[in-house]
């Protein structure tokens, strides 16, 4: 939210929650009026009418949602803030292990049924190489 409030240049009061289903809670009850939450969270109520999804924040539309327009389609350009979970290990885990891991979970994330599951969710699954995670990983830091 605050780096859309900073691409779009409009002043919102933050209201810090524990966590998104108090936020949420809030938001169809209208003691908010607008959050950013993630695709999971918050599609099933959009689904079920309780929420309208005004825009998603990645680059691409959402496939599980694909008729909801991005922040770039509605002038954003290059906005691009989605949430995301890696696998990591220790830091001196052998590289060959990291490699065999690494190759095992991109291989689970290629099938239909791990890909379909993930999508289903609202979730996009990002399989990279561990230096492609690092390198994403500084440029999340940095934004």
């Amino acid at each position: 939210m605050e780096m859309f409030r900073n691409a779009a240049g409009i002043n919102l009061t933050h209201v810090p929650y524990k966590g998104g289903p108090p936020a949420l809670t809030d938001l169809m009850g209208g003691q908010v009026n607008l959050m950013f939450e993630t695709t999971v969270a918050a599609l099933p109520f959009v689904k079920q009418g309780r929420l309208r999804a005004l825009a998603v924040s990645s680059i691409k539309r959402s496939t599980a949602a694909p008729e909801v327009p991005t922040l770039n389609e509605l002038g954003y350009t290059g906005f691009n803030g989605v949430p995301w979970v890696a696998i990591v290990a220790p830091a001196n885990t052998p590289p060959a292990i990291v490699a065999k891991l690494n190759a095992a979970i991109n291989k689970a994330l290629a099938t239909k049924e791990v890909r379909e599951y993930f999508i289903a969710q609202g979730a996009e699954p990002m399989p990279m190489t561990p230096e492609e995670l690092g390198a994403f990983t500084k440029a999340e830091i940095a934004k």
